[in-house]
């Protein structure tokens, strides 16, 4: 029997006994570098440690703001466009607009421009802008209430 134990920055994270050797690393809310080492043992005892190797846990949602919009209890008619810069060390794989929250506006690329016919919504509105990393992590701007004229 061969057991693999597998250490993320020196700490034991648990051991396997069934090949293919897999272990859930569990980063929680941790962002930066994890050094994963496995040491496998044969049914002799003889045991080896392999070359670490190092990853990089990213649980950081991007950095997100509305650079032009209309301001919070703003009236507002027609079409409405909201500006927004957002960036993330994994890339930004898309913003979205949301009216009441319902996704009503998205954009996948730089200088995001998200539009939206206030016509079609209800007479208050609730805005937020959410932005999602390439890697899942997602970051929402606080909440504006407009009013349609």
């Amino acid at each position: 029997m061969v057991t693999a134990q597998l250490r993320v920055n020196g700490a034991l994270v648990g051991t396997d006994t069934t090949a293919p050797y897999t272990l859930p690393v569990r980063t929680g809310s941790y962002s930066g570098n994890l050094t994963l080492s496995w040491t496998l043992t044969d049914r002799w005892g003889l045991s080896r440690t392999l070359p670490p190797r190092t990853v990089i846990a990213d649980n950081t949602g991007p950095s997100l703001s509305i650079t032009k919009a209309p301001a919070n209890n703003a009236k507002v008619k027609g079409t409405v466009t909201v500006y927004v810069k957002a960036s993330d060390a994994s890339g930004i794989a898309r913003v979205e607009l949301l009216v009441n929250g319902k996704v009503v506006a998205r954009d996948t690329a730089s200088a995001y421009a998200l539009r939206v016919n206030t016509t079609e919504q209800r007479k208050t509105m609730k805005v937020q802008v959410r932005a999602y990393d390439k890697l899942g992590n997602v970051k929402s701007s606080t909440t504006r209430t407009w009013y349609r004229k």
